[in-house]
This record gives C-alpha cells, structure tokens and sequence, in this order.
C-alpha cells in the first residue's frame, strides 16, 4: 500500500497509535526522552560553552537530539 492511498480523515485507523504499542511504553518513552534530552542538551551546552556561544547552542542542539535517541533505546530496552 502506498502512503497516497492512506485514508486523510481525522478519524481514520492510520490516525491512531499501533494497538501493540502500550500506553506504559508510551508514557515511558516519552519520560526517558524528555530526561535523555535534558541531559544530553546541558551536555552539549557545558562542553560548548568553553569554545563560544554560538557553539555552545549548536552542541547543545546536538546533545538534545543524541538524548532524545538515548532516552528512547533505554525506555525500549526496559520494556522488553
């Protein structure tokens, strides 16, 4: 199936979660992502902040993102 031919109304099964994704793994996902992300973003920041400060946004951008990804893989692998 093409993604042209998805169903574009609001109230469509496309719309929704999977149903074998949990609200637990969601929830957790989500908790570790937001706490990888911080972490990560402070990271980044802390390590920049010694060069300038535009790097140190740009570091902490990055660390953000690297977080983010962590944060979910740990959620993922205490789920299993």
């Amino acid at each position: 199936m093409w993604l042209t031919d998805r169903p574009t109304d609001a109230w469509s099964p496309w719309s929704q979660l999977a149903p074998n994704a949990g609200v637990l793994e969601i929830e957790m996902s989500t908790f570790f992502a937001l706490i990888g992300a911080n972490v990560g973003g402070w990271i980044g920041w802390v390590v920049g902040a010694h060069v300038s400060l535009m790097t140190a946004c740009m570091l902490s951008v990055v660390g953000t993102a690297l977080g983010v990804y962590g944060g979910r893989r740990v959620a993922s692998s205490l789920l299993d």
